[in-house]
């Protein structure tokens, strides 16, 4: 092989170097846009469920005959649940809740709405708890 030769052998074995690394390149960036889609398409999916699980709340609320003192406190004890930071912190503040709604004097329609309330928050906030990383 002359010296010609083995130049344009370098010279291609460079070239090839190169297409196989812009491939790479071209199919991690093609990964990630996959990657990056597939997890806008979950965020997607978790905003409508959770949205729904908004709406059925306010019906159950709505439809529950509280009064605004009530409203109020299942309001704010929603807020804590979705505060918390895991399962158990949102176990303490789910039985708490429900200690002031039994404890209170209040009709048992009033307690079975309050508690109905807080059992549907509580099953949905849950989960979403269990899926944050430790």
């Amino acid at each position: 092989m002359d010296k010609f030769e083995a130049m344009n052998a370098v010279q291609l074995s460079e070239m090839v170097r190169k297409a196989e690394e812009q491939k790479r390149k071209e199919e991690e960036e093609k990964r990630k846009k996959e990657e990056f889609e597939k997890q806008m398409l979950e965020l997607t999916k978790q905003i409508r469920d959770n949205t729904s699980s908004l709406s059925e709340i306010v019906t159950l609320l709505r439809q529950s005959n509280l009064n605004q003192e009530e409203i109020r406190f299942v309001m704010d004890n929603i807020a804590d649940l979705i505060r918390a930071k895991d399962r158990k912190e949102a176990e303490s503040i789910f039985r708490r809740a429900l200690a002031k709604i039994n404890d209170a004097s209040r009709s048992v329609e009033s307690i079975g709405n309050l508690n109905k309330a807080f059992m549907f928050v509580y099953s949905t906030v849950v989960p979403l708890l269990d899926k944050i990383p430790k």
